[in-house]
């Protein structure tokens, strides 16, 4: 923020305001030359545009004069953008430090500019903002507000909060919400120029991550590959809901990204909120080998998403589109239907497995084409739990032959109505290699206390070689071990 101090009284101040702002103009373009590594400190939350783009200087030619005297240039989002965008192709910064003691409102009246050249946009430098450090929901606190309620979206002339082609841009602590067509666009313009990542902002919610603030779509990364949704820690977290459509959408032309340590569709605390749930939690519309979860901080909660599916991959006209999708330890539960979806839109069915008839064995029982390769899912035929608290759970898996795969189970308070589980608590991970016919048994004990009677057990498989992952299996319930005699 660009301040000079008062000579005495306000209105002298006033006086040699004009003379000021010259000599600092003069100032600041020397030390900030085109094409240098800039830092723009947005101070103002109007939408004025820049007086001078390229010049190095976010200026839009108003003078704010505090009451104590100091003066600062005003500098707008918008004008740091257009700055930014004419000083490509350095890294440019954009922060924050507005006046308030609350929370700082930006209502643009029109679509902001296109982001085309590299930048850091962070929400996290306004003063009293910090970042999530819980391990469970997001303890973060933003103070910048995007809101889309004056920018005059429509279905003909969309209007999108942030709208991305930028390389090595980064979209962090920002509240974006209130009826943009989408909070944020992720779109490459430029084959291989990859990387553009949004982590610790609430995308369709108010300040607070506790009531709905919709926009159309959460986020949809519409092209390229390399885009980071979220984050490997804590910090990076994003809380994705309230939105009308899909918290994030992936295109055909989506291919090669990360959704990792989100909340979707959840309130701040990763509970149920009022109203809070997305249509769908993500939905990957033949895009190919995008990540889905990890471990750890990786690990997304997709929940309460009230119109579809928790994840839903669908392959569009290319039989090979749609696939290498690797969804991977998550919690996904209570969706309206199912937790993984493969298949077509409007499907809402379970996708059932093939060639699993040990009578008839094919030379690739699973050989589809189709999202996700329409990878079977495993079969577990029991999980029971002892009295040392461990609980066993064996199965058996029908798919390509030779192949390995890991396979995630998981724990859930309750199965879908499908039958089919969701998966809340990500349990373990196993590694299995199919025989030449495509078969492989399996089993595996849990920790202690890990699961309890009653709960419903349920995996997914993911192939190695590929990153397919299949839908959820059918839910076994835990049964207690019985001991008795005649």
């Amino acid at each position: 923020m660009i301040k000079t101090r008062g000579f005495g009284t306000r209105a002298w101040a006033t006086l040699v305001t004009a003379l000021t702002i010259a000599a600092f103009l003069v100032v600041l373009t020397a030390a900030n030359p085109a094409h240098a590594a800039t830092t723009f400190f947005v101070n103002s939350t109007k939408d004025r545009v820049d007086n001078n783009p390229g010049n190095g200087t976010c200026y839009t030619g108003v003078n704010i004069l505090h009451d104590d005297g100091f003066i600062e240039l005003e500098c707008t989002l918008r004008a740091a953008i257009q700055e930014a965008n004419a000083n490509a192709p350095t890294v440019d910064r954009i922060t924050f430090n507005i006046p308030t003691t609350g929370v700082a409102t930006i209502s643009p009246t029109r679509a902001l500019p296109t982001i085309r050249g590299a930048l850091t946009i962070n929400g996290y430098s306004q003063p009293g903002a910090s970042v999530n450090t819980a391990t469970t929901g997001t303890n973060a606190v933003l103070k910048i507000v995007l809101d889309g309620s004056k920018a005059g979206s429509t279905p003909s002339s969309p209007v999108d909060g942030l709208y991305v082609t930028a390389r090595n841009t980064t979209v962090r602590g920002l509240v974006i919400n209130n009826g943009f067509r989408a909070g944020v666009v992720f779109d490459e313009v430029t084959p291989g120029e990859a990387g553009r990542t949004l982590e610790g902002c609430f995308i369709g919610t108010d300040a607070d991550g506790a009531n709905p603030r919709s926009n159309g779509a959460g986020v949809i990364i519409d092209d390229g590959e390399g885009n980071v949704i979220g984050g490997t820690t804590l910090a990076a977290r994003n809380l994705i809901s309230g939105n009308d459509n899909d918290g994030i959408f992936l295109s055909s032309a989506a291919n090669g990204n990360s959704v990792q340590g989100n909340l979707i569709g959840t309130n701040r605390d990763g509970g149920n909120g009022d109203n809070l749930g997305n249509f769908r939690g993500v939905y990957i519309l033949g895009g190919s080998n995008n990540t889905v979860g990890g471990n750890g901080a990786a690990s997304n909660t997709i929940a309460f998403n009230d119109g579809r599916h928790g994840i839903q991959v669908q392959g569009v006209s290319d039989p090979s589109s749609g696939t290498g999708n690797s969804i991977l330890a998550n919690s996904i539960h209570d969706n309206a239907e199912l937790g993984i979806q493969l298949g077509a839109e409007g499907g809402t069915g379970v996708t059932p497995n093939d060639g699993d008839n040990p009578a008839t064995p094919q030379s690739d029982p699973d050989s589809d084409t189709g999202a996700n390769r329409l990878q079977n899912f495993p079969v577990i035929n029991s999980a029971t739990r002892f009295l040392d608290g461990t609980t066993d759970i064996a199965g058996r898996l029908n798919s390509t032959p030779n192949t390995d795969f890991t396979i995630r189970f998981f724990s859930s308070q309750a199965a879908d109505e499908s039958g089919n589980g969701e998966g809340e608590t990500f349990l373990k991970a196993i590694q299995v290699t199919t025989n030449i016919n495509g078969n492989r048994s399996f089993s595996f004990t849990t920790d202690r206390g890990a699961v309890s009677e009653g709960q419903f057990i349920t995996a997914t498989a993911t192939r190695n070689s590929t990153g397919d992952t299949s839908e959820f299996s059918k839910a076994r319930v835990v049964q207690g071990l019985v001991i008795g005699g005649g």
